[in-house]
């Protein structure tokens, strides 16, 4: 999932909030914490919600919002190696809102 970075003049705090993505964690990471990473767009539209309430919230704002709320299917674990191994370089596309990180150049 591309999720872009703002600079201080693009940002705001809706497009700020709605720039994460909910991504799965496993049963074993939800328990841990909380569900944190699979609720992850609620927590950032309204971090004032219980965990214990942030799947219903998270299944509302999909329901109602499917346009708005990004879900990557790739495990953490994957993610994280992903990112770590592969995305070095931050630049600005043209005409588009925001910064994106980009693949390591090959050599």
């Amino acid at each position: 999932t591309d999720i872009p970075h703002f600079s201080t003049t693009d940002w705001t705090w809706a497009k700020g909030a709605l720039q994460t993505v909910d991504r799965p964690y496993g049963p074993l990471l939800n328990l841990l914490h909380h569900g944190i990473g699979s609720t992850h767009v609620c927590h950032h539209i309204n971090p004032r919600i219980p965990h214990y309430n942030a799947w219903y919230a998270s299944a509302l704002l999909k329901n109602n919002f499917p346009d708005l709320v990004r879900y990557d299917s790739t495990p953490i674990h994957k993610a994280l190696w992903r990112i770590a191994t592969r995305c070095t370089v931050v630049s600005q596309r043209g005409g588009i809102d925001g910064y994106f990180y980009q693949p390591k150049p090959s050599i």
